[in-house]
């Protein structure tokens, strides 16, 4: 069965979703928008790139649930920063009331630092790293440093995630793997 973000959103009810701008864009601009995906969440952060206040404004009159707060860029460097992605950054929010009875954890992230943002979970179950490992060398890139190869920095990804996938940027895999879970 394959499913796509509505899917997603039904199927796990999540309470606050972190999006980039433009999907933020895309969910305004959704014809298909399945609302009921909606109906439990209380918080959308966008903390990429500022948000125009006519994209934030379609997005909730869209959703037509009084209880979202959209919180922006300002308000999300107090609760996650580069180095500071730790569960524990989280603790004096709101959102840490939510998830506190959630203890087990998918965790993502592009560089060894990300692998232990689950630390800090209240009573720590089950937790999955996946690490995505990508070419920084890419032609266009704006950085002068040397920067290892994939093949070079590889075995401490390995070390640091239980799945590695490297030079992907689809979110095929991580979807099959939610889709199993959601089916079991």
């Amino acid at each position: 069965m394959k499913l796509d973000y509505n899917d997603y959103n039904v199927l796990f009810q999540p309470t606050m979703l972190q999006l980039v701008p433009p999907l933020i864009s895309y969910l305004g601009n959704e014809k298909k928008l399945n609302l009921k995906a909606f109906e439990r969440m209380h918080t959308i952060m966008s903390g990429a790139a500022p948000l125009g206040p006519a994209t934030a404004n379609k997005l909730l009159e869209k959703l037509r649930n009084p209880g979202i707060t959209l919180q922006e860029a300002y308000d999300l460097t107090k609760l996650v920063l580069m180095f500071n992605k730790k569960q524990h950054a989280l603790t004096a929010t709101s959102y840490f009331g939510d998830i506190k009875q959630r203890n087990n954890v998918i965790v993502m992230g592009d560089s060894l630092g990300d692998a232990d943002m689950a630390e800090g979970v209240h009573e720590p179950g089950t937790i999955l790293k996946i690490g995505f490992l990508n070419d920084e060398g890419r032609e266009g890139s704006k950085s002068t440093k040397p920067v290892d190869s994939i093949e070079e920095r590889l075995p401490r990804f390995m070390e640091a995630f239980d799945l590695v996938l490297v030079d992907d940027q689809t979110f095929n895999i991580p979807l099959e793997i939610l889709s199993t879970i959601a089916l079991d």
